[in-house]
């Protein structure tokens, strides 16, 4: 969690806003794959 803090300030870019969105869509294509399962 640290990491990507100071990276986000280094950059100076909403990198936060960017990597939960990669991770959603991975984890999208990843339920579709997998059998249907409760958000948890």
């Amino acid at each position: 969690m640290s990491s990507l803090a100071s990276r986000e300030q280094k950059l100076g870019r909403p990198s936060l806003v960017i990597v939960p969105v990669s991770i959603q869509m991975s984890s999208l294509a990843s339920r579709e794959r997998q059998t249907p399962a409760p958000s948890c």
